[in-house]
């Protein structure tokens, strides 16, 4: 696995996180450890497949959060960011299998903006969602654990994460070192802050792209494109498709290659992106209890760079002003969880690639 590893040799993160993709879902449950509350699972998302895709997973949290400060601050958060601005790639239609593309000096602008702007929220001591016990200015990487989707797309993904990580912890002078002789040393460029991040390799670790060489998945794709709801949206939208095509520059106007079109249609002018822009951001918090009381989840969101701030989203229907209990999330959507790899490969009918081969010897 391409990764820069935790110094300790922790790898936060095994082949057998617990995840499962559901139509145009996927979910992962991370396992948790923490002493005072017995957090032993967080529900993590990533995003509408056929729109976008979350694929930056950054989640800081602190354990052991002191009882005077239980019910009043975040105990962490987990975040999943959109890449920023690329240029146009394809993915196929049928089995969502991508070429590779490469990040825009825009793109790297939009992560360091989003970056700055999760600082100020969850690192900045005079904000009320200031996750309380982080270390806040020289980063202390036990608190932090990054992972980027190496799946295919190139490494916009991993360039993307880097420039966020610019902003939610921007070189500092107290990222130094003082020497025997009594010399202080700070790190290049004004105190770099250097913090791991693991590539999440598709034929390793399936916990951020679960949906790719899944037969049963591409099954359900086809069977998508063949229903009766499809082929009557196609029918509507072929004279539009064909007054189009002039401007397609060659590519297929099949309605089946709609996405490849809109993201075609994007790369010429952002104007007219989707409902989820570029660093996009969705943001799990975890809430700790008063007074022994059990924590809770919320969910938030901030679609890009131009939306100035994050806003609630109501879970199953909950519309608590700290979200829902931990125990009613996690037994909400542990029924639809899959446990390891072992279990996906089964899921899917894979019996070859992603690593699926080891379990048919």
């Amino acid at each position: 696995m391409r990764s820069l590893d935790h110094p300790s040799g922790r790898r936060p993160h095994s082949q057998d996180s617990i995840c499962t993709y559901r139509f145009w879902i996927v979910s992962c449950i991370q396992a948790l450890n923490s002493q005072e509350h017995d957090l032993q699972r967080l529900i993590q998302f990533e995003g509408q497949r056929a729109t976008f895709r979350m694929t930056q997973a950054i989640d800081l949290r602190v354990e052991n959060v002191p009882a005077e400060v239980i019910g009043v601050l975040s105990a962490g958060v987990v975040l999943f960011a959109r890449h920023g601005d690329r240029l146009e790639f394809f993915q196929d239609p049928f089995t969502y299998d991508p070429s590779g593309t490469t990040l825009t000096p825009l793109g790297s602008v939009q992560e360091f903006q989003l970056g700055t702007f999760l600082r100020s929220t969850y690192l900045n001591q005079h904000s009320p969602s200031f996750i309380e016990g982080i270390s806040a200015d020289v980063v202390d990487i036990n608190q932090l654990i990054v992972r980027a989707d190496a799946a295919g797309e190139g490494n916009i993904i991993l360039q993307s994460v880097t420039g966020l990580l610019q902003g939610l912890f921007p070189p500092t002078p107290h990222n130094n070192i003082t020497l025997a002789n009594g010399t202080t040393v700070i790190t290049p460029l004004g105190g770099y802050q250097y913090i791991p991040v693991e590539s999440v390799e598709p034929d390793e670790d399936i916990s951020l792209n679960s949906f790719t060489s899944c037969p049963n998945f591409d099954q359900h794709t086809a069977d998508f494109y063949a229903s009766p709801l499809f082929l009557a949206e196609a029918a509507q939208a072929a004279p539009f498709l064909a007054e189009l095509q002039p401007f397609a520059d060659n590519r297929s106007i099949d309605f089946t290659n709609m996405f490849n079109i809109f993201d075609f249609a994007t790369a010429l002018d952002p104007e007219v992106a989707g409902i989820v822009d570029y660093a996009a951001v969705v943001a799990l918090e975890l809430h700790g209890g008063a007074h022994g009381a059990e924590p809770t989840v919320s969910i938030k969101f901030k679609n890009g760079t131009s939306d100035p701030k994050l806003h609630t989203l109501h879970l199953f229907g909950s519309h608590a002003t700290n979200g829902v209990p931990l125990s009613q999330f996690i037994d909400l959507l542990a029924p639809a969880a899959v446990n390891s790899t072992q279990e996906w490969c089964t899921l899917c009918n894979q019996t070859t690639l992603r690593g699926c081969s080891v379990f048919n010897t």
